[in-house]
């Protein structure tokens, strides 16, 4: 019964509003790095998709790409999340925190899309590992985190370009 949800899931996506960034334009793949030629072009499509359709249809298709299995979904939802305003932003961090929990392949974006739009991220990251001893230092915490992985600085310094204001 459980591949059965899934597979509902997966075809509610790709044949959603934001299918079409998955196939056949694989959109997510610029997204991972927040780089190449046809970035522009791509976060182009996901502002379409946003003035498009009504805040609750977006809602609920941002909610099925971050309760997806797949890290594909995941990359697009962090893109659509992070061109909306922030006040809307906002409603998404339980859902972003319970997936960094339940873990994705690109947890360095989530973590760079946390740290732009929860203002609480070094409390609520440093919770998250409460129990692990050399993270009790807040300021070590975030100096490693932005030191030792490239993906996280990087996408973070593109994710803060790409804010409404």
């Amino acid at each position: 019964m459980k591949i059965v949800k899934i597979l509902y899931l997966e075809w509610r996506i790709i044949f959603g509003i934001f299918g079409k960034l998955i196939f056949p334009n694989y959109d997510y793949l610029i997204f991972l790095n927040l780089a190449g030629n046809d970035l522009d072009k791509s976060i182009f499509r996901v502002d379409k998709i946003l003035f498009k359709y009504q805040k609750s249809k977006i809602d609920r298709e941002i909610s099925l790409l971050l309760s997806s299995l797949n890290w594909r979904h995941h990359i697009i939802a962090f893109i659509a999340i992070i061109r909306l305003n922030e006040d809307v932003q906002k409603k998404y961090l339980k859902g972003l925190w319970e997936l960094f929990e339940m873990g994705t392949w690109v947890k360095p974006q989530l973590l760079s899309l946390l740290s732009i739009i929860d203002i609480n991220f070094v409390n609520n990251y440093h919770l998250k590992f409460q129990h692990k001893e050399y993270l009790n230092n807040k300021k070590r915490l975030i100096n490693n985190l932005t030191e030792n992985d490239h993906i996280y600085r990087d996408w973070r310094i593109e994710g803060m370009k790409l804010l409404r204001n």
